[in-house]
């Protein structure tokens, strides 16, 4: 399965996480500006 995840998906997995990880970062700066208020 591994493989063949690593065949077929890598194109998608790159996509998914260029979107993924800017999102990640507002939300965790959110959060942060949510607790120090």
């Amino acid at each position: 399965m591994e493989g063949f995840i690593g065949t077929y998906m890598p194109k998608m997995v790159t996509i998914r996480v260029k979107y993924l990880i800017p999102i990640i970062l507002m939300t965790i700066n959110i959060f942060l500006k949510g607790l120090k208020r």
